[in-house]
Order: C-alpha cells, then sequence, then structure tokens
C-alpha cells in the first residue's frame, strides 16, 4: 500500500477541513484551507508528494519561484490549479483582490503512485524533474475529480475509493502533464510558450536565465528547451537575442535614443556587443543602419 502523503501546513493557511484523515484514507490526502489575504513570502519545502492546488473561492494574484528563480504570476479565480512536484520547494507569495476569502482543496498524492502510473503506461522511467511542476494550470478533469474526491471523504467513502481516484488522476497527470511528452503537438499557440515569449519581452533589457523562461513557461529547463525548439524552430536563447536586435533595430529607425542607451534598454552588456549583433543581423554598423533609415 502507497504511503500517505504528507500535508505541511503554514502560517499563513489555516485547516477547515480534513476529511481525508477523518474517513481513514491513504492513498491521498485532501484538505481545504482558508488562506491569508495578503502573504509576502511563504516558502514550501520539499515532500514526497505530488502536490495540486485547486482556487475554490475567491480570486487572487498568485507569484511563485524555485530556488533562486524569478517570480512567476499567474491570477487565479476558482478553477485555476498549481502542482508543485515531489522534492521541489517553492517560495509563495499571493495578493486576495476579491471580497471573497481566498479558499484552496490541496491534493497531496504520493510521488510513487505517479512513478508507478508511468511504468504501467509502457514501462516508462521518469525522475521527479518529469514530473507536473506549474502555475495557473486549466485542467477541467483533474478539477472535477478533486472536487468529487473531496465530497467522497467528506460521505466517509473507503481508502478504495482514494485508491482508484488517485490511480486515475496519476495516468491523467502522465497523459497531459508529463514533461517527456510536453514536445508533442506543440505549436507557437501552445499556452506554455506564449507564457515564455511573453516574459522574454517583459525582461529585454536584463538578464534572462534559462530557468526564468522555464519557469515562465512551467516546465523544467530541460524539457523548455525541446519544447521551445520544436515549436519555434530554433532554441529559446537564439530567439530572446533576435527579439533584442529587433528591439534595437526600431530604436535605431527612431533615431533619437543612443547607441549605448540602446544597447542598455535592450539586454546587451555594451555597445560593442550590440554593434556586433547589429552587423551580423543587418551586415551594417548601427549608425550605417540608423542612417539608412533616416527620414523613413
Amino acid at each position: 500500500m502507497t504511503e500517505i502523503a504528507t500535508f505541511l501546513p503554514g502560517p499563513h493557511i489555516r485547516v477547515i477541513s480534513d476529511s481525508t484523515r477523518q474517513a481513514g484514507w491513504r492513498s491521498a490526502t485532501l484538505c481545504r484551507v482558508v488562506n491569508d489575504r495578503v502573504v509576502d513570502d511563504f516558502e514550501l519545502p520539499p515532500i514526497g508528494a505530488q502536490t495540486i492546488v485547486l482556487m475554490t473561492k475567491g480570486r487572487a494574484a498568485v507569484e511563485a519561484r524555485g530556488d533562486g528563480g524569478r517570480w512567476h504570476r499567474s491570477d487565479y479565480a476558482p478553477g485555476k490549479l498549481g502542482m508543485t512536484a515531489p522534492g521541489r520547494r517553492v517560495a509563495l507569495r499571493w495578493r486576495t483582490f476579491s471580497s471573497e476569502e481566498k479558499e484552496t482543496l490541496h491534493l497531496y498524492l504520493p510521488g510513487r503512485t505517479l512513478v508507478d502510473a508511468a511504468a504501467q503506461m509502457g514501462g516508462r522511467q521518469i525522475s521527479p524533474e518529469d514530473l507536473p511542476d506549474t502555475l495557473g494550470a486549466d485542467d477541467r478533469v483533474v478539477e472535477t475529480t478533486m472536487l468529487a474526491m473531496a465530497g467522497a471523504a467528506a460521505r466517509g467513502a473507503d481508502d478504495l475509493y482514494a485508491e482508484s481516484a488517485a490511480l486515475f488522476l496519476a495516468v491523467h497527470l502522465m497523459s497531459q502533464h508529463h514533461e517527456r511528452d510536453v514536445v508533442r503537438g506543440a505549436g507557437p499557440d501552445d499556452p506554455r510558450l506564449r507564457r515564455a515569449v511573453d516574459f522574454m519581452h517583459e525582461n529585454l533589457a536584463g538578464p534572462v536565465a534559462l530557468a526564468d523562461m522555464a519557469g515562465a513557461a512551467g516546465v523544467s529547463p530541460f524539457h523548455f528547451v525541446r519544447l521551445f525548439r520544436a515549436a519555434m524552430g530554433e532554441p529559446p536563447r537564439k530567439y530572446l537575442t533576435r527579439l533584442r536586435i529587433e528591439a534595437a533595430c526600431r530604436s535605431l529607425e527612431r533615431g533619437v535614443t543612443s547607441i549605448t542607451d540602446i544597447a542598455y534598454l535592450c539586454g546587451f552588456s555594451s555597445s560593442a556587443h550590440l554593434s556586433a549583433a547589429i552587423r551580423r543581423h543587418t551586415g551594417m554598423s548601427p549608425t550605417q543602419y540608423r542612417l539608412s533609415h533616416a527620414g523613413s
């Protein structure tokens, strides 16, 4: 029998229902909690369970970051999901912007359950890095199943129900959210890629790490590179550099900002770095490019 997942309450949340323990479930833990309206920084330690959090009441702006990464934001309303893979440490902060309290349903599936489900699906071998880890996801199947589990636990359903539902969810997660499958069918309109590209546009002036882009997409860096290259036809770093060059060219065409300032605003370390990039892209120096577009 799979060991029960461990729920670790923190100072910013209050458990209002823990019927799975009352029902004696051993295959999953499900808790309904009320969250503080404003939390500036709340760290969740790594645990050995796949965590899924479903917003059930209220609206909030939620931000998350992994170890040493940037903050990534998603606006939450009822039905939105957050997922944290086993063994992942994550920091959270949020602002509730509705009159209702922020109420969430927390489901903890033992990581072993997902590994076993993957092994039964064609004998896949997975690591914790492959398991779902994302912010602001939409998945009607997960939402409906979690609500059904909460109702069943409240009615006193035994652990056979929990075990069956946990296995069903594990298979669904492996089919729909398993990161080795993220490349299949992905295109430029994939919402994960749109989030990553939006993040690039918003951060052209500053340093952008691969982990930051992957965090915006909600997948691991390794799988983000594969996903991005398959959908966009080039690596994410090359795409980001092209965005910066294109932004610099637009600024040069306007003919107002100095080349040094353009380099800074578009994320180049120096005017010399910008000059080399512009020359590779256009065959001209920044000054020549600006003059060629004067009066256009």
